[in-house]
């Protein structure tokens, strides 16, 4: 309440107006991501979900802060699924809603920022309708496990840079300007707090406050930009801090893409020319991309870093003039740095990994359309025909996003419906066939699968857990000559896989050949480890072969 009673008088002062525009961007949200309540559990959220929501019983606070989940620490996520759980039942549309409901509360955030930025209605409605219901957005909404904490996380952050934002303009009475301007920076510190326990991205908003001094005002109460955001640098390294003793790993979790830091890079610079694209023309989405890695600088490669250095260069003309337009590509560059792999992350390009970067783009753009439609600073606003091409154009641009994204969301329903379509938009990526390939198989149709299965290995033929899975399929319509087949393939890839040996047992035990059996028993006995589940398997295996041979 007390939040409330410090922010809504100053949009209230300004005008009543925008708060009207921004239930429309929040009903906006909503009403366009509302069938993804029709969805299930996608991808690895049967994994992630059951841990993370504590089904055998709730992790203590310890373990919910000092324990990485999946090698990652965002212990916010997990507080977030935790709830969820218990909310609904486990079931799939508690955890939906909690992704739509933040959804549009950032959308609505974003018009905040906006609207403080640029004193501009028309840019701030149209950039927040065009974050709102662009299909760039819905992996983010309609995966529950992979976008809840960049869900968390924008919103934190973006909760955290209104504040600051309101902490810098002159919006307060005298009497209690002081006070109220101390507690928004009170609660501008604790917002980037839970950013950061949402998601490492977060890590960026201090920089991007430091964008912001060209658009602020100063006053009596804060005298430096630099002495208002030097504790935010400070949360940042005891974050890091916090993470690292909760991760206790300092190598690298993920090893560079293309072997090297330079081929990396290199390829990264085509991604993000892509995300650029993509949030221009978002026609060609996939939930998994193949990314090309390029060796070498080819005419592709030398105009997509001409691009970036230009976008850099423009930074420092623009942003530092007070240009809005400047800050939008400075908040495009910088929040673009935590996912472009400089430290080494699971993925080239995710639709995901824009959510946060594409609030810039989407400011250009308003800008520019304000610019050519309206004229500088809005000259032509209160001239009927530019104000109303300015409306109809953004209108039809914003409806024509909204209809991709109601076509875009049923991808998402079901894991079948995710892997048919992502075998369509990504023909080459093995994952996507080999989940294809299992997803079938539970569905009933061993045939579908096994064709899958096989075209995940002909794209891909050094990845034991697609012969695994053929093995699989193949042992329990009975076929255990292929079965073999492919858990030999499999075990010349991985020798050190105790469970594939303990199948090749099983699979010759089925076929009459019990001294082979036994032989591959033992080695998976051996080579369990840990595992003591398959070590006990393979005991009662061997006991019973030993067994079968006294009876016989």
């Amino acid at each position: 309440m007390l939040i409330l009673r410090l922010i809504i008088p100053y949009y209230m002062r300004s005008r009543k107006l925008q708060i009207l525009c921004a239930f429309v961007v929040a009903l906006s949200a909503m009403l366009i991501f509302s069938n993804a309540m029709n969805n299930g559990f996608v991808w690895d959220d049967d994994e992630t979900l059951p841990f993370a929501a504590g089904i055998e019983r709730v992790p203590s606070w310890r373990q919910i802060f000092l324990s990485p989940v999946d090698r990652l620490y965002r212990p916010l996520r997990t507080l977030s699924l935790i709830a969820d759980y218990y909310a609904g039942g486990g079931g799939a549309s508690a955890y939906h809603l909690t992704n739509i409901l933040l959804h549009s509360s950032n959308s609505v955030l974003v018009f905040m920022l906006v609207i403080q930025l640029s004193s501009s209605i028309h840019i701030a409605l149209f950039s927040s309708l065009l974050f709102a219901v662009h299909p760039l957005h819905v992996e983010t909404v309609s995966w529950i496990s992979g976008g809840r904490a960049d869900l968390l996380s924008c919103f934190f952050g973006l909760l955290a840079i209104v504040f600051y934002m309101l902490v810098r303009e002159k919006v307060f009475s005298r009497k209690d300007a002081k006070h109220a301007k101390k507690i928004l920076y009170m609660f501008s510190l604790i917002s980037f707090c839970l950013a950061l326990l949402s998601k490492e991205n977060a890590a960026v908003i201090p920089v991007l406050l430091l964008c912001l001094t060209p658009f602020q005002k100063m006053d009596r109460f804060i005298r430096k930009s630099a002495i208002t955001i030097v504790p935010f640098f400070i949360v940042l390294v005891l974050y890091v801090w916090l993470r690292t003793s909760a991760i206790a790993e300092t190598q690298q979790m993920f090893g560079y893409h293309g072997g090297s830091l330079r081929t990396t890079l290199i390829t990264m610079s085509t991604v993000v020319v892509s995300y650029i694209t993509d949030a221009l023309m978002p026609v060609r989405l996939c939930p998994l991309y193949t990314v090309k890695i390029q060796q070498g600088f080819s005419i592709s490669v030398i105009l997509a870093v001409a691009l970036i250095i230009a976008l850099t260069m423009a930074i420092f003309t623009a942003l530092f003039r007070g240009k809005l337009w400047g800050f939008g590509i400075a908040w495009f560059v910088i929040c673009i740095l935590p996912v472009s792999n400089i430290i080494p992350i699971n993925a080239l390009k995710a639709d995901r990994f824009m959510y946060f970067p594409s609030i810039g783009i989407f400011i250009i753009i308003s800008c520019f359309l304000h610019r050519v439609l309206l004229g500088t600073n809005g000259v032509r606003e209160n001239k009927p025909a530019y104000a109303t091409a300015f409306f109809a154009l953004t209108a039809a641009c914003v409806i024509l996003l909204a209809a991709l994204t109601v076509r875009t969301i049923p991808i998402w329903k079901n894991n079948y419906s995710l892997w048919t379509h992502t075998t369509h938009c990504a023909p080459d990526s093995w994952i996507a066939f080999n989940n294809l390939g299992t997803e079938s198989y539970s569905r009933g149709d061993s045939n579908g699968a096994i064709t899958a299965l096989k075209k995940a290995a002909q794209l891909n033929p050094n990845r034991e857990i697609i012969y695994n899975n053929l093995a699989d399929i193949y042992g329990v319509t009975g076929n255990y000559s292929l079965a073999l087949e492919n858990l030999e393939i499999s075990a010349g890839l991985n020798p050190d896989n105790a469970e594939t040996y303990y199948k090749m047992g099983f699979a010759l035990e089925k076929s009459g050949k019990f001294q082979e059996a036994q032989k591959n028993y033992e080695i998976a006995l051996a080579k369990s480890g840990d595992n003591n589940k398959l070590r006990a398997a393979s005991q009662n295996a061997i006991r019973h072969l030993n067994e079968s041979r006294k009876i016989d």
